[in-house]
């Protein structure tokens, strides 16, 4: 095996993303991020569980 596969949890995949979106990514727009509520594990097809972003609320 060439490397070790790289193995995180979701969890903290998605707080590292909302903290780039926040603050490390460079830009003019609006940084504010509307996370979801109620989510569980095993969600249906149907449940809105993604975190939304004001500016692409704004944009659609």
């Amino acid at each position: 095996m060439l490397f070790e596969p790289f193995v995180e949890s979701a969890k903290f995949a998605a707080a590292y993303r909302n903290h780039h979106w926040q603050h490390v990514r460079k830009t003019q727009l609006a940084t504010e991020i509307e996370l979801s509520e109620g989510v569980a594990p095993y969600p249906n097809k149907s449940d809105h569980i993604l975190d939304r972003l004001e500016v692409d609320e704004i944009a659609t």
